[in-house]
């Protein structure tokens, strides 16, 4: 009988693949060949994980623990970056506990600035740990003032979450107003450094940006290859502090800056298609200019939306400036076709006015940009991945098993056609890896390099 049962499942299992390998092959589609394989993968890993009941796509909501609540919770990493779990636990009830009128009805979007409001609960504690770090570096205690300027720097950070600058936000101006706070406790971080961090600073649609360039010892010996490090759409640039240290250690320079329409680079939004890497295009030209910069070896590592831009770039840059692209969980395709009710059904609250601010600089909210903006971000969809491309440029692609934004025949299709392209499956489910691995990570890049 078990054989039997198994007979027929397999039969099944054949048919539903011809069926759907039928409709991916359907001829003068239009869709590239090394597409519509990488689909059939994943399809076909996807039957077998709806058969076995294998834990399948899904945002991780992290908020279970903390009540319901409008933010998208990130308290694990928050404590990873520096923050104390009591101190998070403190402020949320803080929040719970406040009488002052919401504009939304979860207890963390209390409007007025002052307590229970989130900004205000966050930004206490970041002045009290700067207050400490100005005393340490006073009485000449450098080591513990670097470790407290960064810990009220990761404080401001998070009190700026998810760092929505528009005016149809309430806290909007709060917001800005601390995240300058996490730029000079950043600053004073970074005085502690092999090299003190420098501002660069370009100019996008009339407006100047910057981001912070760290330079390893190894640079005043002579040229270092540099890696140009961009975050995501709720990830400002100063909580990949880690990252950065990491890489100095390993004898590379490390330029961060935030994409367009989050924290230093909120005056701007991300534009679709080719327009969208605009911003990485200026920092590189400036780059390229400082002689401590090996201009041989410098290559991008994005983080979700900021690994969409990057690989951007490695289909669009036409010189031989990019030796390698990391794309830590940034969507190629998939996500430039959702319909705006399914976004809204499955993104929460947070992460879709997020994305708003991110693709619109409108008074008022305007859905039809996150439409727009999504579509920008589709590879195939905007015809820079089409049939016969391939890109020089080796792409790392890192995720999870089941990221809905970045599935899997998206990482294999970006390592099929990249010129020594890998792929890392990360452990864990949902969108990004919490275990970042940034060792294995840096062995591929020196071995490309």
């Amino acid at each position: 009988m078990k054989n039997i049962k198994r007979k027929i499942f397999l039969t099944l299992l054949i048919c539903l693949t011809l069926l759907i390998s039928y409709l991916i092959f359907t001829p003068f589609d239009g869709m590239p060949a090394s597409v519509k394989i990488a689909k059939i993968q994943y399809f076909s890993s996807s039957i077998l994980s709806e058969i076995f009941n294998l834990e399948g796509d899904s945002f991780k909501d992290e908020n279970e623990e903390f009540g319901n609540t409008y933010r998208l919770l990130h308290v694990d990493h928050w404590v990873e970056t520096g923050l104390e779990r009591e101190d998070i636990e403190s402020a949320f009830n803080t929040m719970r506990s406040s009488k002052k009128p919401r504009y939304k009805k979860e207890y963390d979007t209390v409007s007025e600035y002052g307590p229970g409001n989130w900004v205000y609960e966050f930004e206490q504690f970041g002045d009290r740990y700067f207050k400490e770090a100005k005393a340490s570096e006073n009485n000449g205690e450098g080591q513990k003032a670097k470790r407290l300027y960064i810990k009220a720097s990761m404080y401001y950070k998070v009190a700026a979450f998810p760092g929505i600058t528009r005016e149809w936000n309430p806290t909007y101006q709060a917001v800005e107003n601390v995240y300058k706070k996490c730029l000079l406790a950043y600053e004073k971080y970074g005085q502690f450094l092999a090299y003190s961090i420098e501002r660069v600073t370009t100019t996008i649609d009339g407006t100047d940006i910057f981001g912070y360039l760290h330079l390893p010892q190894a640079a005043s010996n002579g040229s270092v290859p540099l890696v140009v490090l961009t975050n995501g759409t709720d990830f400002f640039m100063t909580e990949l502090y880690s990252f950065t240290e990491k890489f100095l250690d390993a004898g590379f320079g490390v330029f961060v800056f935030d994409i367009p329409g989050i924290g230093a680079s909120h005056k701007i939004t991300l534009k679709p298609g080719v327009e969208g890497t605009n911003l990485h295009r200026a920092f590189l030209s400036e780059l390229s200019k400082d002689s401590r910069i090996d201009n041989n070896k410098i290559g991008l590592f994005g983080k979700s939306l900021g690994g969409n831009v990057a690989t951007r770039l490695a289909f669009t840059e036409e010189s031989d400036t990019i030796k390698f692209v990391v794309n830590m969980c940034g969507p190629v395709d998939g996500v430039s076709q959702v319909p705006i009710d399914v976004l809204r059904e499955n993104f929460p609250a947070m992460t879709f006015d997020a994305l708003l601010a991110r693709f619109s600089d409108a008074k008022e909210r305007n859905e039809q940009a996150i439409i727009t903006g999504l579509r920008g971000l589709g590879l195939i969809y905007t015809g820079l991945i089409k049939e016969g491309i391939k890109t020089r440029v080796p792409i790392l692609s890192i995720n999870t098993q089941s990221d809905p934004a970045n599935p899997i025949w998206e990482m294999k299709l970006l390592t099929k056609i990249s010129q020594g392209g890998e792929m890392i499956i990360a452990d864990g489910n949902g969108h990004c890896p919490a275990n970042e691995n940034p060792e294995q990570i840096i062995n591929w890049i020196q071995k490309i390099l």
